[in-house]
């Protein structure tokens, strides 16, 4: 049956038969479950959104900086500018005072040829300073229009970083709060789970989950019968074997993956606790994460970011596979060769082995590629 999203847990305020306890005690650590991996989405989220907002902090200050050197740089350029013009004034009032007549003066006033050819070259040498002058001041202007011009560029980015940091900052506070309703959510599941947990024996709570196993590998096998009616492949893996010491070792295709299956296979017995990702504890997607990170690959934390994986039919299953269940996804195990999975499966068990098809609902598989 699909999972029902995580919501508020009702308190067992009556008492409960032993069928109507265990049914319920499923149901609870399908929810918890559910919140959990909802919680960790949050987390992921919050993670990812508070590096965006400090990101955009950053590019907030550096634009503020470049805003203000490119004003320093503006203010200088037309500086320069406002100078060389004044210098130019100058000049130019002063020939019109008749600081300079030109080259008839200095023949007129040439007491000799000599003496001529020494004004023209003074002429010629004050003729390129005013040239010079006005390239000076040419150049000052174009630079000061591009420092303005580069000023207005940077404000404006200014402005855009400190609207993306706000907005960064106030999607961080979000999903914040996100991951505080989901956490409240699962903490009340989690409670109720105990309870209902406390209230059945281990041999009630035993057959309970074998009922439920035992009923999910009936919904896979009908369908896969349903499959083979009409034409489509289907699985072939699928065995009963649920113990360790029942499985029959099938090696993986390369070295990483069987370091990852034995990393998995390591920790059959280690508790399972919502949220933790090893190396003494995991939930679900803690665990096959964890394994996988012991071969040097890091894969989404989530079973619903692991679901994202490539998908792989159930009967081209490799050792070091994943296998994720439910609709939507709220639950990961790792394929560990002939038909058989381990998963850290809910609160109160230890992580164990058993088939594919009794980890869960609607099961599918998926391949860690690198």
């Amino acid at each position: 049956m699909a999972a029902t999203l995580p919501v508020a847990a009702d308190p067992v305020d009556t008492p409960l038969t032993a069928e109507e306890a265990k049914t319920a005690w499923l149901e609870t650590a399908d929810k918890a479950e559910a919140a959990n991996e909802q919680v960790l989405a949050a987390q992921e989220t919050e993670a990812a959104a508070t590096d965006r907002a400090a990101r955009a902090q950053v590019v907030l200050v550096q634009s503020s900086l470049a805003a203000n050197l490119a004003d320093s740089e503006a203010v200088a350029a037309s500086a320069r500018y406002v100078e060389l013009k004044e210098q130019l004034a100058e000049f130019a009032s002063a020939s019109f005072r008749g600081g300079s007549l030109g080259e008839l003066a200095a023949l007129l006033n040439a007491e000799s040829s000599s003496d001529y050819l020494d004004e023209v070259a003074s002429l010629d040498q004050v003729a390129g300073h005013t040239r010079t002058l006005m390239d000076a001041a040419f150049a000052a202007k174009a630079e000061a229009d591009r420092a303005t011009t580069r000023a207005d560029a940077a404000r404006r980015d200014a402005v855009n970083a400190e609207a993306a940091a706000a907005t960064a900052l106030a999607d961080a506070e979000q999903a914040t709060k996100e991951v505080t309703d989901r956490k409240a959510a699962l903490d009340e599941n989690v409670a109720t789970y105990r309870a209902l947990f406390t209230s059945l024996s281990a041999e009630e709570r035993e057959a309970a989950m074998v009922a439920q196993q035992a009923e999910w590998e009936r919904q896979a096998r009908e369908a896969e019968l349903a499959a083979a009616e009409d034409g489509d492949d289907a699985p072939a893996n699928a065995t009963t074997s649920d113990s360790a010491s029942d499985a029959v070792p099938e090696t993986a295709p390369n070295a990483r993956a069987q370091l990852a299956v034995d990393s998995a296979l390591s920790k059959v017995g280690a508790t399972y606790i919502y949220g933790a990702s090893g190396p003494n504890a995991f939930d679900c997607s803690g665990l096959t994460s964890w394994a996988w990170r012991q071969a040097g690959i890091s894969i989404p934390r989530t079973s619903g970011g692991q679901a994202g994986l490539t998908s792989v039919p159930l009967d081209e299953l490799r050792p070091g596979d994943l296998v994720t269940y439910y609709r939507p996804v709220h639950h990961v195990a790792m394929y560990i060769g002939n038909g058989q999975i381990v998963h850290a499966s809910t609160q109160g068990k230890p992580v164990f082995i058993t088939s594919v098809y009794k980890g869960g609902p609607y099961p599918t598989g998926h391949r860690v590629n690198y």
